[in-house]
């Protein structure tokens, strides 16, 4: 997942310069660090105001805990389904990390394009390549992998693409996409 982001700042490499960001799904994982609170780390220490969408009530708590015994570097912890995100440019970069996955299929769009209306300059997204069964995660459902995206599912949407893969099988690779405003007019 390291490597996925520095490939992720090689093709946007500005995406650390903004000063908002809302991150959906930040799931702590273990009690350890996990990866998308390292990703948030990294924009913190950027510099950025964050605000965080979690779906899941246990992982908002702890979120909230995590945030009160580092001095809150946080600045809004929200719980919320991304599917009723109405958010209008409010934020410079709207970042949904291995989250599409766990969208129906059917609302996979509307969530994408609420992304971009939230976003002033960039929305991003990661997620597996092609097929990754995946249940529910030490009790969350909301991690249960619901679609299995390919390059296309976002390209057809406007987004630039970049894949990285062995051989395409089973979770052996993984998306990453973005959608520059400045770059799309809608």
């Amino acid at each position: 997942m390291k490597q996925d982001f520095a490939y992720l700042l090689h093709f946007v490499p500005d995406l650390l310069k903004f000063k908002t960001l809302l991150y959906i799904g930040a799931r702590p994982g273990d009690g350890k660090k996990s990866v998308r609170m390292n990703h948030v780390r990294r924009f913190l220490k950027a510099g950025y105001k964050v605000d965080i969408l979690e779906v899941w009530p246990p992982n908002v708590e702890f979120i909230r805990e995590w945030n009160a015994a580092n001095g809150e570097p946080l600045r809004e912890i929200i719980e919320g389904d991304v599917r009723e995100l109405s958010a209008k440019e409010e934020y410079d970069v709207v970042m949904f990390w291995h989250g599409p996955e766990h969208v129906p299929k059917e609302d996979l769009k509307k969530v994408l394009d609420s992304m971009v209306v939230a976003s002033k300059e960039i929305a991003v997204i990661g997620c597996p390549l092609g097929e990754y069964v995946q249940g529910d995660y030490q009790g969350n459902p909301y991690e249960e992998h619901l679609i299995y995206c390919q390059p296309d599912d976002f390209i057809s949407l406007g987004w630039k693409t970049i894949h990285i893969a062995k051989d395409n099988i089973n979770g052996d690779g993984n998306i990453m996409a973005w959608f520059r405003k400045e770059e799309n007019v809608r």
